[in-house]
């Protein structure tokens, strides 16, 4: 089977880094317009009928004509992205019975991890009615359960192979949670970007549980909790970890880990404290380029600037002449003052403009930093200024 329409739109949603609405607002809005089905041409078609009434950015002048003239932008780069999606003819199915042995060389010939990995089902419901809300996987002691409606590249292989990681640590939860979750992520990771090349579906396969995944299901900080131990002792420490964490947990202090990381101890700090009696062995499973690329894609750039939609309405307004006088900005803007005032507060304190002698105009690298998309819209009775996606607890 192919994509379904959910499935599609979230893989357009998660992998455009020009969306300029939060996400999850984003795909709440468009959630109406799509249906039970298989993605098509006449998905792209739905969407853009939700857009007839929306004003464009150019002939903004309030507040509320701002926030639906960037939703109509987004909503507008989403249906272009599914004729892409449509030339891709990708199968949920086929990837996950791939990836299953994807999953087994890996970590049961290379890594030979004990643990034996579970059955992966494919279901558009859970047994539940509610079950985990609309999380995109579920675990159980049988087999582990995908949602169809999140199936999609990128996020489909990372799903089997972390399950797999997760299934081969053993049903002794609560341990070590965030060495367990972060771990399983990282070794998906490297697996997946060691077989294909392609950083891409791990940027968006974090771009999707940072932004779009239900609350609740995933803490991007296990990520770089194991990032930061890799740093600091690189795959012999990982794996040395790793074993103690499969043979004998209780000859690490799980618990103190994180605290040390976050303050910045040394690496032989953390070994006295955390675990004296474990020495260091030396492994090398995965290419040195594997690992360094994978820790560049967990510490890249995750915090954006986040502004009201006026104050993104303002700045491309400012983005299409030069400097402008307040005053002629001003008057030639319907926002109430209170509301001009603070939109043009959330550029200058963000930035993103400049103001002197009475003239406003772009900061010098305002333009770079919308192109980069690293500047979004943000949620309502969110603040604005510097801020990064949402967190949330872990699956």
């Amino acid at each position: 089977m192919s994509m379904t329409e959910l499935a599609a739109v979230r893989y357009a949603i998660a992998g455009h880094q020009t969306i300029i609405y939060p996400k999850r607002i984003l795909m709440a809005s468009v959630v109406p317009a799509l249906r039970p089905c298989a993605v098509s041409i006449r998905t792209g078609a739905n969407l853009l009928e939700l857009t007839h009434s929306y004003p464009s950015l150019e002939k903004v002048r309030r507040a509320a004509e701002a926030a639906r003239a960037i939703l109509k932008a987004d909503v507008e780069t989403v249906a272009r992205g599914l004729v892409t999606i449509l030339d891709l003819e990708y199968s949920p199915d086929r990837s996950v019975d791939e990836y299953r042995e994807v999953a087994r060389r890996y970590l049961k010939e290379r890594l030979r991890l004990p643990g034996e990995t579970r059955p992966v089902s494919i279901v558009r419901s859970y047994a539940q009615p509610g079950e985990t809300g609309d999380s995109p996987s579920l675990r159980n002691s049988d087999a582990n359960y995908l949602k169809r409606d999140h199936l999609f590249p990128g996020y489909t292989e990372l799903a089997v192979l972390h399950e797999a990681v997760r299934d081969t640590l053993g049903n002794e939860e609560g341990i070590a949670d965030w060495f367990d979750r972060g771990l399983a992520n990282f070794l998906a990771y490297c697996i997946y970007l060691d077989r294909t090349g392609d950083l891409s579906g791990i940027n968006l396969y974090r771009s999707y549980l940072r932004e779009l995944a239900a609350a609740g299901y995933y803490l991007p900080d296990y990520d770089l909790l194991i990032a930061n131990l890799v740093i600091q002792g690189w795959q012999g420490l990982l794996f040395t970890l790793l074993g103690a964490r499969l043979r004998n947990p209780s000859a690490v202090r799980w618990e103190i880990i994180p605290g040390l990381i976050g303050r910045g101890r040394p690496l032989e700090e953390i070994k006295d404290k955390a675990f004296p009696d474990l020495a260091t062995a030396s492994y090398d499973f995965f290419p040195d380029k594997v690992v360094s690329r994978v820790l560049a894609a967990l510490l890249g750039p995750a915090r954006i600037l986040t502004i009201s939609p006026l104050a993104y309405a303002l700045l491309a307004h400012l983005l299409r002449g030069r400097e402008v006088p307040l005053g002629q900005l001003r008057a030639g803007w319907g926002a109430n003052d209170d509301q001009f005032q603070q939109a043009l507060s959330d550029l200058i304190t963000s930035g993103l403009t400049v103001s002197s002698r009475g003239l406003v105009r772009p900061s010098a690298s305002s333009r770079g930093l919308l192109d980069a998309g690293l500047v979004r819209v943000a949620m309502a009775g969110q603040p604005a200024g510097v801020d990064g996606p949402d967190t949330n607890e872990p699956a």
